[in-house]
């Protein structure tokens, strides 16, 4: 088993705010030019809601969302790289925060992520519509 150690990832109920998430960048950021795209999914196969928070290997904080009613997400940022990539599920869900190592080219990433003991249903690739 792997643990992650997330500095200001906090999992506790009422730790996680869900207002005013939706594509959040970090401060000075260039106009993003990358984005990662998909659906989070429970352990019921259901659409769930979670925050999703893109991390840089440098442990700062790139972007961050929150699932729509469908457990969809959109990530923008302004380069690809290699991050973390960190979900944690609305509290009630009965599951547990998912961090996973993603890689992203210039464009979208797809990146689909199940709330169970399966993990990641990983990334698809799809070319921008740029």
């Amino acid at each position: 088993m792997v643990a992650w150690a997330l500095p200001g990832l906090t999992t506790g109920p009422g730790d996680v705010r869900m207002g005013a998430l939706d594509d959040w960048a970090a401060p000075g950021a260039a106009e993003p030019g990358c984005v990662i795209v998909g659906q989070v999914i429970g352990r019921d196969r259901l659409p769930a809601r979670a925050v999703l928070t893109l991390i840089g290997m440098d442990g700062r904080q790139i972007a961050r969302a929150r699932t729509d009613h469908t457990g969809g997400y959109r990530l923008r940022f302004s380069a690809g790289g290699t991050y973390l990539l960190a979900c944690v599920p609305e509290a009630g869900t009965g599951c547990e925060p998912v961090a996973q190592q993603v890689t992203v080219g210039d464009g979208a990433l797809t990146h689909d992520i199940r709330l169970d003991s399966a993990g990641s249903t990983g990334p698809r690739r799809r070319r921008s519509s740029n």
